[in-house]
């Protein structure tokens, strides 16, 4: 491999942030939006306030190659456990996901069609672009244990958005990666990325029936944190920095928490938990944890009864 097809590396990731209290927040941005106007929208907004000053720094800022991305299946990876789901649609929800699917739609499962993303673009003769920037009310889209169905005309599709985002990475279309070192609170950083997304929407990179998750990604939890550096973290060499890194790993690491197990979660983040009454709650990791501490986190992976009935990577795996 050429030094021009790996990763470039701008400022490389110094480690695990010392203070306990620190976040490692994964941002990268969409391969369709421009990569020198959203970067400096988003760090303007950092620039212009004392208190984003004082507690985010920009630790880590690299340019992944498009063809890097396709060589190494970076993407695939990322979504094992959202692809099983885009090509199979309803037909492997679980009976939890079947039941929130009944009661938000107000419908009898089996009476509707429930199908993935990449049937829907047979059934509805679509490109995957076609399918992604299709718009439908807001109560139209259910998202439930980290999949998205969204009803379009009278079909429902599964993952709507991942053909498209597999499409639109290729050998001429690199990502940009920044991590950003955060101490702030929830509530101070949700309102950053409000003003990020205001920012972008003042200099035209969304319009204002969009949001910044058109432009940008970024990590919303610790266990999301870890899957993003799976994907997007790497040294000079262009070797990927290993998991153990990680503020939140070594922090799961002391809890007795080995390699593999981190791993097989992120892979299959679906799983039951025992809630605080008693009772087994189904939930996607990502989203059960999202906005927590790694403490609470950590208290979160404790209280997990089971995974989810197959073995997601494995199934994308298959069927890749």
């Amino acid at each position: 491999m050429t030094r021009a097809e790996i990763p470039t590396v701008i400022i490389p990731y110094p480690g695990a942030c010392s203070n306990q209290n620190c976040h490692d927040i994964f941002v990268y941005l969409r391969p369709e939006t421009n990569g020198v106007l959203v970067e400096s929208s988003l760090l303007r907004v950092i620039k212009e306030k004392p208190l984003y000053q004082e507690n985010i720094q920009l630790i880590y800022l690299a340019n992944v190659p498009g063809e890097f991305i396709i060589e190494n299946k970076i993407v695939e990876d990322h979504y094992r456990y959202k692809m099983p789901f885009a090509l199979y649609g309803g037909s492997i929800f679980t009976e939890s996901m079947r039941e929130q699917f009944e009661r938000y739609f107000a419908v009898t499962w089996g009476s509707r069609k429930i199908i993935g993303a990449y049937d829907a673009l047979k059934a509805l003769d679509l490109t995957e672009e076609q399918l992604f920037q299709i718009r439908v009310p807001q109560n139209h889209v259910l998202t439930v244990n980290c999949q998205v169905v969204k009803k379009i005309e009278n079909i429902y599709v599964v993952n709507y958005d991942i053909p498209a985002l597999l499409h639109k990475n290729n050998n001429q279309t690199d990502i940009a990666v920044m991590v950003f070192r955060s101490t702030l609170s929830k509530d101070d950083f949700h309102q950053m990325i409000g003003e990020m997304d205001q920012s972008l929407a003042d200099c035209g990179v969304i319009t204002s029936d969009r949001s910044f998750r058109q432009a940008f990604h970024y990590s919303r939890g610790p266990f999301e944190q870890l899957l993003d550096a799976r994907g997007h973290l790497y040294a000079e060499d262009g070797k990927h920095i290993p998991l153990r890194t990680m503020q939140f790993c070594s922090f799961l690491r002391t809890k007795g928490i080995l390699y593999g197990e981190i791993d097989r979660t992120l892979d299959n983040p679906i799983m039951t938990f025992r809630t605080e009454n008693g009772e087994i709650a189904e939930e996607c990791l990502y989203t059960y944890t999202q906005d927590a501490t790694y403490q609470q986190a950590y208290e979160i992976l404790l209280s997990s009864e089971s995974h989810y009935l197959a073995d997601l990577a494995q199934l994308s795996r298959e069927t890749a």
